[in-house]
């Protein structure tokens, strides 16, 4: 939904990537405390390091359109 769709919901924008999911977690001591800090540390973590090799992949799409243009 765009803004003005959303109008007066109070509704918030979700993320556009993960990284930025990850980092708002960061932030949000609720998650935090109702996990345990320990559990916390350690899911952000195996996230952190998912999402740095999601982002080390080539997709299918990225090949068809760039690999003859470079």
């Amino acid at each position: 939904m765009e803004a003005a769709e959303r109008g007066g919901r109070r509704l918030k924008r979700w993320r556009g990537t993960r990284r930025e999911a990850l980092d708002e977690r960061w932030r949000d001591s609720c998650i935090g405390e109702a996990r345990g800090e320990h559990v916390f540390e350690r899911f952000v973590e195996a996230k952190t390091e998912e999402w740095d090799e999601y982002r080390m992949q080539v997709s299918s799409w990225e090949v068809a359109r760039y690999l003859e243009a470079f």
